[in-house]
């Protein structure tokens, strides 16, 4: 059993405990009955441990894991940029869809990168086109959350192979790649900025002093973004929400309809609870779970990110290290 294995033991009660905050969620938000069925979506967490017994026990040839990664990158690249040019924007076919595909295309790319110090030459220019189109289907979804995860996991990916350098010359031409495919393709895609640019202006507003969330369905400068309005509304009246019951939560899949209710404008606040969930895993978990729920969501990132930063720093199987450092920090 994976709980008898001592490097997957800290995984195995990670995931129980995870499992048994949910089961209590819903015990907590006294419809038991009519949210048990929902505790399946969680089940996954108890095979988790199975499955990382699994992959422990296999042969996976980590080679073949980056080079299938690429190879995916690529296809999926190809397909999206094709139907940009052949369709009109709105009839594009995302696969998974327009807010998951990018951000999962973000996670592959850097994991891609992992073993840069030591392709060869095919290899590497593989690793150059695979990052130029997946590039391409992170501007095109025109994510704020996608590009600000590829700039923080590029970030960290410079710095953790920073002292494991091999090829300096290789690694300054990826990033070289990488920042003028970003620029031309922000030239391009203009849609990506104008929302960083929308967003920044909300966030300006959210800190000036005796700001409410009445002015967040207010236009500003004569623009308006409906996700930012409904977004930065989610995660302050969520804030505001999780002080009613800041210990056990509202309940599972109980986070809307809470933090509506300290949303001023009545149209955005029935917006907000006709969403499942706030659209961010740390305040979610602390208005349907409160305090405990937050600090078990915590410990899934900073426990495992913590055996991967000592491995990391003892120069034991460092490729593993950082894949498993980007991945955490993914998570976050």
């Amino acid at each position: 059993m994976p709980s008898s294995r001592i490097k997957l033991k800290l995984l195995s009660r990670l995931c129980v405990a995870y499992f048994s905050v949910v089961i209590l969620s819903i015990v907590v938000s006294h419809k038991g009955l009519g949210l048990l069925h929902f505790s399946s979506r969680v089940a996954y967490f108890l095979f988790a441990p199975l499955i990382a017994l699994a992959i422990y026990k296999a042969n996976i040839n980590f080679n073949r894991l980056i080079f299938s990664m690429k190879l995916s990158l690529i296809l999926v690249g190809v397909v999206i940029y094709y139907q940009y040019l052949t369709k009109d924007y709105n009839e594009i076919d995302w696969i998974l869809s327009r807010g998951i595909l990018p951000i999962l295309t973000t996670i592959m790319l850097t994991f891609s990168w992992v073993n840069i110090n030591h392709e060869n030459k095919y290899n590497f220019s593989l690793t150059l086109v695979s990052s130029i189109l997946a590039l391409n289907i992170i501007t095109l979804g025109d994510g704020c959350s996608a590009f600000l995860s590829l700039i923080i996991l590029s970030v960290l990916f410079i710095f953790l192979n920073a002292k494991s350098l091999v090829n300096k010359y290789r690694y300054k031409i990826l990033i070289s790649v990488l920042i003028l495919t970003c620029t031309s393709f922000l030239l391009t895609h203009s849609n990506l900025t104008n929302r960083f640019s929308t967003a920044i202006e909300f966030l300006s507003l959210l800190s000036e002093n005796g700001y409410s969330t009445e002015d967040l369905h207010t236009p500003i400068k004569g623009k308006s973004d409906e996700i930012t309005n409904i977004r930065l509304a989610m995660y302050k009246g969520g804030l505001l929400a999780a002080k009613d019951r800041l210990i056990f939560g509202h309940g599972y899949r109980n986070t809307t309809a809470p933090a509506s209710k300290f949303v001023g404008n009545k149209k955005l606040a029935t917006q907000i609870a006709k969403h499942s969930h706030l659209h961010n895993t740390f305040i979610n978990s602390l208005v349907y779970g409160g305090a405990i729920a937050l600090l078990t969501t915590l410990a899934l990132l900073l426990f495992p990110l913590k055996k991967f930063w000592q491995s990391l720093r003892a120069k034991n199987n460092t490729k593993y290290a950082i894949l498993g450092t980007l991945l955490m920090s993914s998570y976050a």
